[in-house]
């Protein structure tokens, strides 16, 4: 039975442009984490933007549907926030990440922009997760980089893509699959995944019975290793399917 529990943090920020949120249906769900970029307020209101406007989705009446309505909500979205860039006027801010799970019965949609990632996890161990669009992770499918140093390369913060950013079409990552090997999904942002490796989410993962459970182990290991690290804000969003 799916079960779901989230976090949002300021960290050492005055003010917390993260964003996350949830709705679950009788067969399913759909989960959202923003990190708002920019700072002076716009992050902040592009993050609950883009949450808002994806947790409006409604239940898809077929797995096919899941793909093409999902890519439908994150280009809304995308428009929404140049509309609201226009309102605010903002010179600077007023994007977002966004990483999004839907699940249909046995099915799973996952659709994201930026650096807040999803990591998708077996019984034991990560199957797999989403590649940042910045620039540490083009350096690292290149082969210039090794895996574990885009956590703290120089340029981390140097995205390719963004909600809010460019012009309309934006091009997103979309990829389905079914939830049969799937034991649980992590949704975080960037200030969450850079204080805590696999090896730990994955050991987390085996030691917890429930998601709250298991976020609260990552949360204890990403407090630690964020000491006077001025820490970033954090979310994440935690799912036992």
């Amino acid at each position: 039975m799916l079960s779901y529990y989230l976090i949002s943090a300021p960290g050492d920020r005055k003010e917390n442009e993260d964003a996350a949120g949830a709705v679950a249906w009788a067969n399913g769900g759909i989960f959202v984490l923003a990190d708002g970029l920019g700072g002076h307020g716009g992050g902040a209101l592009a993050s609950r933007c883009v949450v808002e406007r994806l947790l409006r989705l409604p239940p898809p009446r077929q797995e096919s549907e899941l793909s093409s309505n999902l890519t439908r909500a994150l280009q809304d979205a995308h428009s929404a926030l140049l509309q609201l860039q226009h309102a605010h006027s903002l010179r600077v801010g007023g994007k977002s990440t966004a990483a999004v799970a839907v699940v249909l019965s046995e099915h799973l949609c996952i659709g994201h922009v930026g650096d807040s990632r999803v990591y998708i996890f077996g019984k034991r161990k990560l199957l797999r997760r989403t590649l940042d669009h910045s620039v540490p992770q083009i350096l690292a499918l290149a082969g210039q980089i090794r895996e574990k140093d885009i956590r703290h390369h120089p340029d981390r913060n140097h995205l390719l893509r963004a909600l809010g950013g460019g012009d309309v079409p934006l091009e997103i990552d979309i990829f389905s699959c079914t939830t049969q090997e799937i034991k649980a999904l992590l949704l975080c942002s960037d200030g969450f995944w850079e204080l805590i490796n696999e090896r730990q989410m994955e050991a987390a993962l085996r030691r917890a019975d429930t998601p709250q459970d298991w976020l609260r182990h990552m949360e204890t290991i990403v407090l630690r290793n964020g000491r006077n690290y001025s820490m970033d804000n954090y979310s994440a969003i935690g799912i036992y399917l």
